[in-house]
């Protein structure tokens, strides 16, 4: 039996969305040529085109405090410097910050930095006391167990953590009056596909930060130790890239560490001898499935639109069949319906009356889908696209049994992927659409969103290798690409490691399907050149790959790579570190976590409580008892957000909606509620909610009725958990729950069969 459990997770909107670049040429050796900036010019690859190129959501950190109302604002960034060395198939990345605080006040602020897809965090420091202090990486309770005791003390650490999706953020402060603050940003992310470029890729320069100002005073970029720009008065629009220059070493390799020498090698397939899809395909059947469980609020708008745009790229011969999914599955509509102006504006207004919420249920939609395309079809080609962040919080959760299913259920039909959303489960996407020979994209604008809507009109024409696996004689411990399947112009990476005295491999066997045809190429490695970060780049694909939260805590910690596990901690001195016996790996210390602190002004010897008709069970909302009248409702959360209530009619209360962020522990938390009157008057209050992270417990009873049958009833028992969210209506220990944190309760017969069972009152 499965149960659900209300696990509230927190996304938090940080970052810059790049939705184009500027471009600078350079080579990696001998003199640059002439710095030239220019639009993005269009790729040539056949299908490559722009759905890489500028989808990556970076942009330099942001420096957020409250003004002396209490409003959020971003400090001047005063300065930028980005110092990029190419390592390999990847780049590392110096992101230098100088913030301006031009205030009389004292004031603390939450640093973030959002990273490009598959980065790797590998370092942070913080200017402190004129001294730039970096960081060590510690197991994330006991980071901040020493943190939070440092805060205590007055002293002045930082703590970096990963706080959704790609963006990591740091508590800074003080931030002095007057005072520039200095924060330096250390990572590796991997080096962006450019046809334009004489070796086929650039870097991306973090420069767009419209959140934050319109221009930057000063800014510079190197690459490869030599600069490529230094302008003064930036345009803060656009992200730059810088276009590499030949290099024809296809591997690399580090020197040894505890007896391990560490490889990286870029494939570069001979794609003309990879057979071309011969079947024709004329009309298609199309299932487009939209994840509108609750963590696609934030996103819901640019997945109705990716919705809308697929639907426009398909023949108007064609069928579609639109699905929405959370803990339901709800289709639109009678089946596969012919895809013409009235059933897709149709379909659109569907989406749009729909409210995300609940939990997804990953397993459930593909066993749904499977089932769709079972059913007879005179279609050329069935085809499934996935709108959402992929990530799975009910049912099947494990990757492998969904990739598992995955292929058993779609019968070969392609499954490709349109990740949205903060909380992306980018890896699990990958899987599931190259086991089924597609392809998994991250959009961040309407123009890419149309760039997957071309590449999926062509995809059937383009070549790929299918079920790829590898051999590399003699090597055991070896990481490549999650995804499968390959497609013409992709050049995968594959990670992996030997014994320090092991010869190093020469080549590598890859193997898989073309055309539905058994597929063998050998691609040599060539003698390899010595480079620094492979480790990390390694560490980062076994972390990718790892469930086991002790065995990622070892290799963040071994390999100087950040995990959802650790956390990077700063503090003030080299004697601070000493004092609490952490080893010193990086010199000087490191980042910082967002707390909030507050007093209740208006507090008469009461401590305000949000009971369970303020914080719904399984439904991370909170209901704020202030009037109607009021003319703003704020609340500043513990984990460094502030958002903005609303005042819902039907509820007669003002309403906020968060999530929060799944390694959260249980307990009780506050909040800081600031409500502005309708006559101007300030009131702020200290409020307290608690998370439950435990699953319900049930009690199940069997009765045999008279004809024979039996009737199953699960009763939820009253906890300690439950108790303390009851308190508050004045029922008692012993009692049955009333405030049922189990939405959805499933039972799994032993022939397999899967009972639903109904909510009701126990008589």
């Amino acid at each position: 039996m499965r149960s659900y459990f209300p696990v509230l997770s927190m996304v938090l909107l940080a970052g810059c969305v790049a939705s184009s670049s500027s471009s600078l040429s350079t080579t990696r050796s001998g003199e640059a040529s002439q710095v030239t900036v220019s639009p993005e010019v269009a790729r040539t690859s056949a299908w490559l085109d722009d759905m890489d190129r500028g989808s990556q959501e970076i942009g330099p950190g942001q420096l957020e405090v409250e003004d002396l109302r209490g409003a959020p604002q971003f400090l001047e960034l005063a300065s930028l410097a980005v110092d990029v060395e190419t390592a390999g198939p990847m780049a590392r990345y110096e992101v230098e910050h100088v913030f301006h605080n031009p205030s009389e006040e004292l004031l603390e602020g939450t640093f973030r930095f959002p990273l490009p897809a598959g980065s790797v965090v590998t370092g942070l420091a913080m200017e402190i006391d004129g001294q730039l202090m970096d960081g060590e990486i510690l197991e994330r309770d006991r980071a901040r167990k020493i943190y939070e005791e440092i805060v205590d003390s007055m002293r002045d650490p930082a703590l970096l953590e990963w706080e959704a999706g790609q963006t990591f953020k740091l508590r800074v402060f003080p931030i002095e009056p007057g005072e520039r603050k200095r924060v330096v940003m250390r990572y590796m992310a991997p080096l962006l596909p450019d046809d334009d470029a004489e070796s086929g890729f650039s870097v991306a320069i973090p420069t767009a930060a419209p959140a934050m100002q319109t221009s930057i005073p000063s800014l510079t970029v190197s690459v490869d130790g030599r600069e490529v720009l230094a302008r003064q008065d930036h345009a803060a629009r656009e992200n730059l890239s810088v276009a590499l220059g030949p290099s024809s070493v296809p591997a690399f390799v580090e020197e040894p560490h505890a007896g391990q020498r560490y490889l990286a090698a870029r494939l570069d397939l001979d794609w003309a001898a990879v057979p071309e899809p011969s079947a024709s395909v004329g009309r298609r059947r199309t299932v487009i499935v939209v994840d509108s469980s609750r963590s696609a609020l934030e996103s819901w708008a640019l997945a109705r639109e990716a919705v809308a745009t697929v639907l426009d790229g398909l023949d108007p011969a064609d069928e579609f069949m639109l699905v929405a999914a959370d803990l339901d599955t709800r289709v639109f509509g009678d089946g596969f319906l012919r895809n013409e102006a009235g059933a897709r504006a149709a379909a659109l207004a569907f989406l749009a009356e729909i409210d995300p919420d609940g939990a997804s249920d990953l397993g459930a939609v593909i066993a749904h889908v499977g089932e769709a395309l079972a059913s007879p079809s005179d279609a050329d080609l069935d085809q499934v696209v996935y709108v959402g962040d992929g990530t799975p919080t009910w049912g099947t959760t494990d990757r492998q049994a969904l990739v598992e299913r995955a292929k058993a259920a779609l019968g070969g039909a392609p499954l490709y992927a349109v990740s949205v959303g903060k909380r992306e489960s980018r890896d699990t996407l990958e899987a599931l659409t190259g086991i089924t020979g597609g392809r998994t994209v991250r959009p961040q604008s309407g123009a890419q969103v149309q760039a997957f809507a071309s590449f999926l009109d062509r995809a059937p024409e383009v070549r790929r290798v299918a079920t790829v696996e590898l051999e590399l004689p003699g090597v055991e411990e070896l990481r490549a690409p999650v995804s499968t399947t390959w497609f013409e112009g992709e050049r995968p990476v594959v990670l992996f490691r030997v014994g320090e005295d092991q010869p190093l491999p020469r080549e590598v066997v890859v193997r898989g399907r073309a055309d539905g045809q058994p597929f063998e190429q050998v691609i040599a490695l060539g003698r390899p050149e010595l480079l620094a970060g492979v480790r990390q780049q390694w560490a980062a694909r076994e972390l990718a790959a790892t469930s086991d939260k002790a065995a990622a805590i070892a290799l963040s910690v071994e390999h100087s790579v950040l995990s959802k596990h650790t956390a990077m901690l700063v503090l003030e001195s080299e004697e601070a570190y000493e004092r609490y016996d952490i080893e010193r790996r990086n010199g000087p210390a490191a980042p910082g976590d967002p707390e909030v602190s507050g007093r209740n002004l208006d507090a008469d010897g009461g401590s305000p409580y949000l009971g369970p008709g303020d914080l719904q069970p399984g439904d991370p909302e909170v209901h704020i008892p202030a009037p109607r009248d009021a003319q703003s409702v704020e609340v500043v959360f513990p984990f460094g957000e502030t958002k903005a209530a609303r005042w819902e009619h039907e509820l007669g209360q003002w309403t906020v909606r968060f999530l929060v962020d799944d390694d959260t522990q249980p307990g009780i938390y506050e909040v800081l509620v600031r409500v502005t009157h309708a006559d101007g008057r300030v009131e702020i209050l200290n409020l307290e909610y608690t998370i439950d992270v435990e699953a319900p417990q049930l009690r199940l009873e069997l009765k045999v009725r008279d004809d024979g049958a039996f009737d199953v009833f699960a009763r939820q028992v009253l906890t300690d958990a439950d108790a303390a969210r009851e308190r508050v209506e004045g029922r008692r220990g012993g009692e049955e729950a009333s405030t049922l944190d189990a939405k959805r309760v499933e039972l799994i017969m032993p022939d397999g069969q899967t009972l639903t069972l109904r909510r009701g009152v126990a008589v």
